[in-house]
Formats: structure tokens, C-alpha cells, sequence
């Protein structure tokens, strides 16, 4: 089984939780990340409740290219397939300008369609990704081709000699 055949499965079923996430997908990519998974949950302003029941941080990549890695359990009338936008803004809304995090909304009890979204906060909208890109459905009912085959590319530039690793200090 290869490795873009492993995560496929990971993103083809149920949510596997904020644990797995970091030890089966960002632990062996990012292999400098910063397990952050018994931090606090992150405050949320009354507005954003409406939508999340709970924002913590699962791990934390530093250097040239600094990502979070955040786990966003959502409440059971948030409308996953249509609400990347509003869930997103949550998120957003406490992001520093300049700054990444690649998210992954789920449902408390794991079973329905979760979500993984990058989001880049630049200085101005202009330099934010949009809302509705890079941003994949995942379980049970969805083909998960795509973000697999994304995350298999990250993996494969995981090299001393790669720029783009040297960049976000996967090696030092």
C-alpha cells in the first residue's frame, strides 16, 4: 500500500481525531512540528459559538513558513457542505496577518463529513486565500483523491536539500 493509498484511506472515513491526525498525517511531514494537543481550547467570541462547540490547536510548525495545525469541532446544525466560508471566519478571526493554519472541522461524533482547509491570513484580503479554495470534504461518502495527493506531495518534498523544506525548518 503506498503512502497517497494510506492517507486516502485516513480521509475516506470517519474523523480519526486530533491524536491520530498529529501522529498519522503532520508527525511524519512535518516531522519538527510542535504537538500542541493538550493546550487549552482557544476562546471564541459569542458570534462564533452559534457555529463551534470547541478551537484547539493540535500542533505547531515554526521557522521561515510557521503553520497551526487546528482541530475545530462544530455544532450538529452547522451546514458542513455549505458553511466554508462561515466556519472558516471563525478561525480567521483569530489569525495573526501573515500567517497559516491548516484546519479540520468535524462534528463531535466524528461519524458525519468532516472538512480540511488551508487558510493564509496576509496583511489584506488581497493577500488571504479565498474562503472556497483548497478547502476538501472528507469521509465516509467522499472520494478523497485530491487532499491525499496533496498531502503525499508535501511528503515527498520532505528532503534537506528541498527549498520548500528548508523554508517552513523541516531540517535544521
Amino acid at each position: 500500500m503506498t503512502a497517497a493509498t494510506n492517507l486516502r484511506t485516513l480521509f475516506e472515513n470517519k474523523y480519526p481525531g486530533k491524536d491520530r491526525i498529529f501522529e498519522e498525517l503532520i508527525k511524519p511531514i512535518f516531522d519538527k512540528a510542535k504537538d500542541a494537543t493538550l493546550t487549552d481550547n482557544q476562546q471564541l467570541s459569542e458570534s462564533d459559538k452559534r457555529l463551534v462547540k470547541s478551537f484547539s490547536i493540535i500542533a505547531q510548525v515554526r521557522g521561515g513558513f510557521p503553520i497551526t495545525f487546528a482541530d475545530v469541532e462544530l455544532k450538529d446544525t452547522v451546514a458542513l457542505k455549505r458553511s466554508r466560508v462561515a466556519i472558516q471566519n471563525c478561525v480567521r478571526k483569530i489569525m495573526t496577518n501573515d500567517s497559516s493554519a491548516i484546519i479540520f472541522f468535524h462534528f463531535t461524533d466524528n461519524t458525519k463529513d468532516w472538512r480540511v482547509s488551508f487558510v493564509n491570513k496576509g496583511d489584506s484580503g488581497k493577500d488571504s486565500t479565498n474562503a472556497k479554495r483548497y478547502t476538501y470534504l472528507c469521509g465516509v461518502n467522499h472520494g478523497c483523491r485530491t487532499i491525499a495527493e496533496r498531502f503525499n506531495a508535501l511528503a515527498k518534498l520532505h528532503c534537506s536539500s528541498c527549498p520548500f523544506c528548508q523554508k517552513i525548518n523541516l531540517h535544521p
